[in-house]
């Protein structure tokens, strides 16, 4: 399995987004919620829902999803 460019590309966005949402959330607890929850709930929501997308993309490419696909053709017909 070759891992591509873009591949390569969303791992190192995902990082940079945990390491902020690590940041914010420091930042958060040390000054007082109010100000910086916001923002930490925004990066969060992104980073999760990046590796779910990842995680989605990586079940589509693998072999049980193959499977289950050839599977079902077969039953059909």
């Amino acid at each position: 399995m070759s891992v591509t460019g873009a591949e390569i590309a969303e791992g190192i966005i995902g990082a940079g987004m945990q390491v902020l949402l690590f940041w914010y959330m420091y930042r958060a607890v040390k000054q007082g919620f109010p100000k910086f929850l916001p923002l930490a709930i925004a990066v969060f929501w992104f980073t999760m829902w990046m590796v779910r997308k990842a995680g989605v993309r990586m079940y589509k490419e693998s072999r049980a999803y193959r499977a289950s696909q050839r599977d079902k053709n077969q039953s059909v017909g």
